[in-house]
């Protein structure tokens, strides 16, 4: 704000986004504040990630590993005890029990009964029935836990910004910040940053990465510059809260949004001369607007929350569900492709391996036949 033209009485009053200040104040009188000021934080929307294999997102990949190792264990210990119950049974003139007689039928039976496609067999033992209850409970868990994990990872938005407060903002260094130099915003990080009496360390990391190389590094020139900075990406602007959601509100791919616990909590006021004599006047009508909520209506007018482009965007997301796309699904396609090739694969080394072993047992056919005739 250029103080000058008051000091030469150039200029009677001044409505922008001028906030109250002790320096300004020293200069200009402020009407009451009309709105309310804080610094807010300009950042470009999280692109959403595409994995194709989501749906293995529930459970870590130690968890996995584990479910798998699993499967044979089990099938193993009751292929063991399938042989030992067959053994008993023979030697006690019973039926053999019909429960796996191979190995990799053991675990094709323990596979069943994971993804609950199986459990068909009788089991006889009883040490078998505790393996099996022991591995049905163990599927029920492992599936309900499954369940509701997948449900949270599927139609919860993964498009989360992992910045969401200035202590956010302060502790990472992936995305760099900064706001216009020589500016109130700039002056105020400064204070805060190298007040020793200061207990919160935010403020301090914050301006380390401000003023970095006398703030040429990370901050701008003006907030026009800022905004852009941000819209590209990888960029976050520390800048007025409401010239922010404003830029926010009407940008044309609404690919920016305003984040951040407001601080700096002053106002913006109507600057006017040393002692005018409209002051209170600006300043009563302030408040009848303000107690009438005129002031909310006009605020809701050129700053709405819902609109075409959302500021709550990326907190709704969290609570609102929404349809799956095709590639949260692409993994278990591919599971299901690779699994149909396998099978192919086998059914044709089977067909091969079968033919070669009729060719071979024909001749030994034949030549039994001519020397038992001849």
């Amino acid at each position: 704000m250029r103080c000058a033209a008051f000091v030469l009485q150039r200029a009677d009053l001044a409505i922008s986004a001028i906030t109250i200040t002790p320096e300004r104040e020293s200069v200009v009188d402020f009407s009451k504040r009309y709105m309310d000021y804080s610094v807010g934080i300009l950042i470009k929307k999280p692109e959403e990630k595409i994995n194709i294999f989501s749906l293995f997102a529930p459970f870590d990949f130690a968890v996995w590993a584990c479910i798998a190792a699993a499967i044979p264990i089990v099938g193993v210990l009751i292929f063991v005890l399938n042989r030992i119950q067959a053994v008993r049974a023979q030697s006690a003139a019973q039926p053999s029990p019909s429960v796996s007689s191979t190995l990799h039928s053991a675990i094709w039976v323990v596979y069943g009964a994971f993804v609950q496609q199986g459990g068909e067999s009788t089991v006889n033992s009883v040490a078998m029935r505790i393996v099996m209850g022991s591995w049905w409970l163990f599927t029920l868990i492992v599936c309900s836990s499954y369940t509701a994990n997948l449900a949270a990872f599927l139609t919860v938005s993964r498009m989360d910004n992992p910045i969401r407060t200035f202590q956010d903002l302060s502790k990472q260094m992936d995305i760099s910040y900064g706001t216009v130099r020589d500016s109130a915003v700039y002056e105020y990080f400064k204070a805060k940053g190298t007040n020793p009496l200061e207990q919160d360390n935010t403020f301090a990391e914050l301006w380390r990465t401000i003023s970095k190389n006398n703030g040429a590094d990370n901050c701008v020139s003006n907030p026009s510059e800022g905004i852009r900075k941000a819209k590209k990406g990888n960029y976050a602007f520390l800048w007025d809260v409401t010239v922010v959601e404003y830029a926010a509100l009407t940008d044309d791919e609404c690919s920016v949004t305003v984040i951040g616990n407001s601080i700096s909590s002053k106002g913006y006021g109507i600057a006017l001369q040393h002692g005018s004599p409209y002051r209170d006047l600006f300043s009563q009508r302030i408040l009848e607007l303000q107690e009438s909520g005129d002031l909310d209506v006009l605020k809701q007018k050129w700053w709405p929350r819902m609109g075409r482009c959302d500021l709550n965007s990326h907190t709704n997301a969290q609570t609102d569900g929404k349809a799956l796309k095709l590639h949260s699904f692409a993994g278990v396609f591919c599971i299901l492709a690779i699994g149909l090739l396998l099978a192919c694969l086998v059914a044709a080394l089977e067909l091969w391996w079968n033919s070669n072993r009729c060719h071979q047992e024909t001749p030994k056919e034949v030549h039994n036949f001519y020397s038992y005739h001849n």
